[in-house]
């Protein structure tokens, strides 16, 4: 199942969800606010990361 899941489409959300939550840790210790940091980075990140997934491919 798990191998499955990281050759499917939702890879990327996978990979974007944890990527834009750390990020976004990283820009909240920089202005003092690590939960809005960490969830505007997760929300980013599951935003980019659908997007990524439900896009339709160019060679098909």
């Amino acid at each position: 199942m798990a191998s499955r899941l990281l050759t499917s489409r939702w890879r990327h959300l996978l990979i974007m969800l944890p990527l834009g939550a750390a990020i976004g840790l990283v820009i909240g210790l920089i202005f003092r606010d690590l939960l809005f940091g960490v969830g505007v980075g997760a929300a980013l990140g599951c935003a980019f990361g659908l997007l990524l997934a439900v896009r339709k491919p160019s060679w098909s």
